[in-house]
Protein backbone atom coordinates (compact mmCIF):
# COMPACT_ATOMS: atom_id res chain seq x y z
CA UNK A 1 0.00 0.00 0.00
CA UNK A 2 3.29 2.29 -0.02
CA UNK A 3 2.75 2.70 -3.38
CA UNK A 4 -0.60 3.87 -3.47
CA UNK A 5 -0.26 6.41 -0.41
CA UNK A 6 2.70 7.47 -2.27
CA UNK A 7 1.14 8.18 -5.48
CA UNK A 8 -2.23 9.10 -4.45
CA UNK A 9 -1.28 10.94 -1.34
CA UNK A 10 -3.56 8.48 0.62
CA UNK A 11 -2.75 6.78 3.84
CA UNK A 12 -4.17 3.07 3.60
CA UNK A 13 -2.85 0.38 5.73
CA UNK A 14 -1.03 -2.59 4.11
CA UNK A 15 -1.89 -4.57 7.77
CA UNK A 16 -5.92 -4.01 7.02
CA UNK A 17 -7.45 -7.58 6.24
CA UNK A 18 -9.86 -5.82 3.81
CA UNK A 19 -7.07 -4.00 1.92
CA UNK A 20 -4.78 -7.74 2.26
CA UNK A 21 -8.09 -9.36 0.29
CA UNK A 22 -8.65 -7.37 -2.61
CA UNK A 23 -4.54 -7.35 -3.56
CA UNK A 24 -4.26 -10.83 -2.90
CA UNK A 25 -7.08 -11.82 -5.30
CA UNK A 26 -5.79 -10.16 -7.78
CA UNK A 27 -2.24 -11.80 -7.14
CA UNK A 28 -3.94 -14.99 -7.26
CA UNK A 29 -5.24 -14.73 -10.51
CA UNK A 30 -1.39 -14.54 -11.63
CA UNK A 31 -1.63 -10.50 -11.63
CA UNK A 32 2.23 -9.47 -10.34
CA UNK A 33 3.10 -6.43 -8.28
CA UNK A 34 4.22 -4.49 -11.17
CA UNK A 35 0.76 -4.69 -12.81
CA UNK A 36 -0.89 -3.61 -9.56
CA UNK A 37 1.38 -0.87 -9.85
CA UNK A 38 0.18 0.03 -13.45
CA UNK A 39 -3.11 0.63 -12.49
CA UNK A 40 -1.94 2.55 -9.38
CA UNK A 41 -0.16 4.58 -12.08
CA UNK A 42 -3.04 4.38 -14.77
CA UNK A 43 -5.84 5.31 -12.13
CA UNK A 44 -3.56 8.12 -10.75
CA UNK A 45 -3.28 10.29 -13.78
CA UNK A 46 -7.14 9.93 -14.61
CA UNK A 47 -8.77 10.73 -10.80
CA UNK A 48 -5.99 12.31 -8.58
CA UNK A 49 -7.44 15.59 -10.04
CA UNK A 50 -10.74 15.30 -10.32
CA UNK A 51 -12.59 15.95 -7.50
CA UNK A 52 -15.41 13.69 -8.44
CA UNK A 53 -12.99 10.96 -8.97
CA UNK A 54 -10.20 10.81 -6.21
CA UNK A 55 -12.36 8.67 -3.91
CA UNK A 56 -12.07 5.70 -6.11
CA UNK A 57 -8.24 5.56 -5.35
CA UNK A 58 -8.89 3.41 -2.78
CA UNK A 59 -8.09 -0.66 -3.02
CA UNK A 60 -11.67 -1.49 -2.99
CA UNK A 61 -12.07 0.14 -6.34
CA UNK A 62 -8.57 -0.31 -8.04
CA UNK A 63 -8.26 -3.77 -7.12
CA UNK A 64 -11.72 -5.20 -7.58
CA UNK A 65 -13.25 -7.14 -10.59
CA UNK A 66 -12.76 -4.36 -13.03
CA UNK A 67 -8.65 -4.64 -12.61
CA UNK A 68 -8.48 -6.16 -16.37
CA UNK A 69 -9.86 -3.06 -16.94
CA UNK A 70 -7.82 -0.91 -15.49
CA UNK A 71 -4.49 -2.78 -16.40
CA UNK A 72 -6.05 -2.37 -20.24
CA UNK A 73 -6.57 1.19 -19.97
CA UNK A 74 -3.59 3.22 -22.22
CA UNK A 75 -1.62 5.45 -19.36
CA UNK A 76 -2.82 9.27 -20.34
CA UNK A 77 -0.67 11.94 -22.31
CA UNK A 78 -0.17 14.38 -19.98
CA UNK A 79 -1.73 18.02 -21.00
CA UNK A 80 0.30 20.91 -21.35
CA UNK A 81 0.14 23.19 -18.50
CA UNK A 82 -2.49 25.82 -19.44
CA UNK A 83 -1.43 28.94 -19.63
CA UNK A 84 -3.64 32.53 -18.17
CA UNK A 85 -4.90 34.04 -21.49
CA UNK A 86 -3.49 37.48 -22.09
CA UNK A 87 0.43 36.33 -21.46
CA UNK A 88 2.78 35.58 -24.08
CA UNK A 89 5.02 33.58 -22.28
Amino acid sequence: MSYLNQQAGTSYRASSKATQRFVHARLKENYTVDDCKKVIDIKVANWKDDPKMRKYLRPQTLFSNKFEGYLNEPMPAKQPPKRAKGYLF
